[in-house]
């Protein structure tokens, strides 16, 4: 899940891995909403792309990205200097493309370079987990945004708390245009702590707090007003209506509740905690995320270093992994074995079984593909002879690994 840095919005931002071969190494991302145009959404891919370009005066030059963030593009000649945009070139942003000026300081044919991050997703409405945005180093992003109501499965006491009382929390005067997209805590002592904030009734006293605690935001204490009822006893009752206010002004009226007791009450004591949660829509809420490619470990690389085999062992004069020649069909074709199971980055040396160096081989390949062929012909690309071989594997990371491979008639 990715961290959010802005906003308090509460909806799911699901980040699916489709292709892990194409995940970037210590990339970072961030996924920024805005309500320009209606609600959406954009990611920022942090890492900075150079593109190197021939300019052709008067032409378009189409750059490696489309959706060019426009403040951090720059353009340098082959001198290094920075060019002037508007006077040297014009930029289309979200067309990932330049027009160099036949009137301004680039020379035609001149080596031009481009520096800029781009947006991956750029202004993105899928808000209802659907598919449908484009993939991106390997990774697929669909959103699911909420709408402002209470979070009912969350709302309740603190666990422990032995209190049986039973509450109702809605909009003030149950009125939709009340809601107000918080959390609260109310805050529970053993002796009154707080005033009505009520205008002329602020003798009503009450052994509770209400504090804000939304996520994203330093907790804060808030005023409420008491709907004293019959009998008057400036205190606050069980049943008596807490309206939270979001500020000093009686115009910031947003949640109200009440607590029912039982026939055999048992009252909340110092400690603890009512918790209200409600459900928020994205605004201009802003996610980052970083991605790190596969590694392999090199303990366990080392350890697998023992599994690594020839296919097959031993070769017979042809073999079924070895493709037809199509052209002649009964040609047996190219000659091959292949070394499984290898680390990423590492060097195979074959040798004789006196020592002799046959061929070198190097493999540089993703983790999962830990496969390297073998023509079965030496440095100087003679085939080789029947009989047995040592091969030695020696990875990037310093493991090692040797075996044993026979060549028959």
């Amino acid at each position: 899940m990715p961290d959010q840095i802005q906003g308090n919005g509460t909806g799911l931002i699901n980040l699916e891995i489709i292709d892990q071969t194409a995940i970037q190494d210590q990339n970072d991302y961030k996924i920024i909403f805005s309500e320009d145009d209606g609600l959406n959404y954009s990611v920022l891919d942090e890492k900075e792309v150079s593109d190197t370009l021939i300019a052709r005066l008067g032409n378009y030059h189409k750059l490696s990205h489309q959706n060019i963030d426009s403040l951090t593009f720059e353009l340098h000649n082959s001198n290094g200097a920075l060019l002037t945009k508007g006077s040297d070139y014009d930029l289309f942003d979200s067309d990932g493309q330049i027009l160099i000026h036949n009137d301004g300081s680039i020379n035609d044919s001149e080596q031009i370079v481009a520096t800029f991050i781009y947006y991956p997703i750029k202004n993105s409405k899928k808000l209802a987990l659907e598919e449908g945005n484009p993939i991106f180093d390997g990774i697929a992003l669909s959103v699911q945004n909420d709408v402002l109501e209470l979070d009912e499965g969350k709302i309740g006491w603190n666990p422990g708390s032995s209190t049986n009382w039973v509450s109702t929390v809605k909009p003030f005067n149950n009125i939709g245009n009340n809601k107000y997209p918080a959390d609260y805590e109310l805050r529970w002592f053993n002796e009154n702590v707080s005033n009505n904030y009520r205008p002329g009734y602020e003798y009503v006293q009450a052994n509770f707090e209400i504090w804000e605690t939304t996520r994203g935001i330093e907790p804060r204490q808030l005023p409420f007003i008491v709907i004293e009822t019959a009998p008057f006893d400036s205190l606050w009752n069980p049943g008596e209506r807490i309206i939270i206010l979001q500020d000093s002004s009686m115009s910031s009226l947003s949640w109200e509740l009440t607590f029912d007791t039982t026939d055999a009450p048992i009252a909340p004591v110092e400690g603890d905690v009512f918790s209200i949660f409600t459900t928020r829509a994205f605004v201009d809420d802003i996610f980052s995320f970083s991605t790190y490619s596969s590694k392999e470990d090199i303990i366990v690389e080392k350890n697998n270093m023992d599994d690594i085999y020839v296919v097959p062992n031993p070769y017979v004069v042809s073999s079924n992994i070895e493709p037809l020649d199509l052209q002649n069909p009964l040609d047996r074709g190219p000659r091959r074995v292949y070394f499984a199971n290898l680390p990423s980055n590492c060097s195979i040396d074959i040798y004789t079984m006196s020592g002799e160096l046959v061929r070198s081989l190097k493999h540089n390949s993703s983790i999962e593909d830990g496969i390297k062929y073998w023509d079965l012909t030496t440095s100087d690309n003679f085939p080789v002879s029947f009989g047995m071989y040592i091969f030695h594997v020696k990875s990037d990371n310093g493991n090692e690994s040797t075996g044993r491979f026979a060549v028959i008639k």
